[in-house]
């Protein structure tokens, strides 16, 4: 990651650029994990063209990272489910102030993540969005609650992820994908 924001600072490697190579990985990976519970990609494109404008000081340590999130993590105008029914959608007045922070230091969200419904559940198991599957073998398990992270991290759609943890589950994640807690 770090060597990545630090070309796109000094403009070796346009931000536009490396967020449409994530998001055309994203789009195949998640034809076979379903990681992904929404991806935005014209807002992703959006804030990819503002840190091309912006990337060039040190302001932006994460300049051009392309990230998505677990769908517990709100972002303004932008449905959040946390895994749950589609009734349940709520479209946030806000944004969280971690996706916020992340904004400012020109990290680009893709999208919101799979997730056990309400972050309860060890497997990625989803009755509303589909399990998520480990980008690996589709017929194992990428683990839960965080599930969507860690496949989309381990199969490389996306340099990092946000998820949570209870249980010592990113460990378990961890095992499952071959992801980083």
């Amino acid at each position: 990651m770090k060597e990545a924001a630090s070309a796109v600072r000094k403009r070796k490697i346009g931000c536009v650029e490396l967020v449409s190579a994530s998001l055309d990985a994203a789009r195949r990976i998640n034809r076979v994990s379903n990681c992904f519970i929404r991806m935005d990609e014209a807002f992703a494109l959006d804030s990819a063209s503002v840190v091309d404008r912006l990337a060039g000081g040190k302001q932006m340590p994460m300049a051009g990272i392309p990230m998505a999130h677990k769908d517990m993590f709100h972002r303004k105008d932008m449905p959040c489910s946390y895994g749950s029914s589609p009734e349940l959608v709520q479209v946030p007045k806000t944004t969280s102030r971690l996706l916020s922070a992340l904004d400012r230091s020109g990290a680009v969200q893709l999208g919101s993540l799979n997730m056990s419904e309400f972050a309860f559940g060890a497997t990625g198991h989803n009755d509303h969005f589909g399990a998520c599957c480990n980008p690996w073998n589709p017929a194992y398990i990428a683990g839960g609650s965080s599930s969507g992270s860690g496949a989309a991290v381990a199969s490389g759609a996306v340099f990092a992820a946000l998820g949570s943890d209870t249980g010592a589950r990113c460990a378990y994640r961890q095992q499952l994908v071959g992801s980083l807690a």
